[in-house]
């Protein structure tokens, strides 16, 4: 039984959450910008991440799962968001984006996230600064390994 982690990232900060995914489940880890040479039949389980961006999910990661859902459909799959404001509940976010996937979908987690102004373009980080949020508030990657380690405990029971 072998597992991906396929993850779409703008910044880095999904790749950091997916990275630890993997290296916790000794699962493979593809960015979604190298997939085309990937043999998905390799796989039992494939675990999607994608950064949320005004409750969206990365364009190209909601291209694939939607070319690749008759393909997919016969795996065990699971979805992890990471985020940088609060967002609608993880239910909402998939009705809206992928409404395809909502009975495919075994384990969903949203492990909020954080900005990171250095890594940010001029223009994303003009928006955020001027969104009437408290940054304190957001939820971070502080406790990382341990929404990790409940996260996987959950796919465990997915087996």
């Amino acid at each position: 039984m072998k597992t991906l982690v396929l993850y779409a990232t703008k910044y880095g900060s999904t790749e950091e959450v997916a990275k630890t995914i993997a290296d916790n489940c000794d699962a493979d880890m593809v960015n979604i910008e190298d997939v085309d040479l990937l043999n998905l039949d390799r796989y039992t389980t494939i675990i999607f991440g994608s950064p949320l961006y005004v409750g969206k999910l990365r364009k190209d990661l909601i291209r694939f799962m939607r070319d690749k859902i008759h393909q997919l459909s016969n795996k065990s799959l699971h979805l992890f968001v990471n985020r940088g404001t609060r967002t609608p509940a993880i239910d909402d976010i998939i009705e809206k984006n992928i409404p395809e996937y909502q009975n495919l979908l075994q384990t969903t987690i949203d492990f909020g996230g954080t900005f990171d102004f250095n890594k940010m373009n001029l223009m994303d980080s003009l928006i955020v600064r001027t969104v009437n949020l408290d940054l304190d508030e957001l939820d971070s990657n502080q406790n990382l390994d341990e929404k990790v380690s409940n996260f996987i405990g959950k796919l465990a029971h997915k087996y």
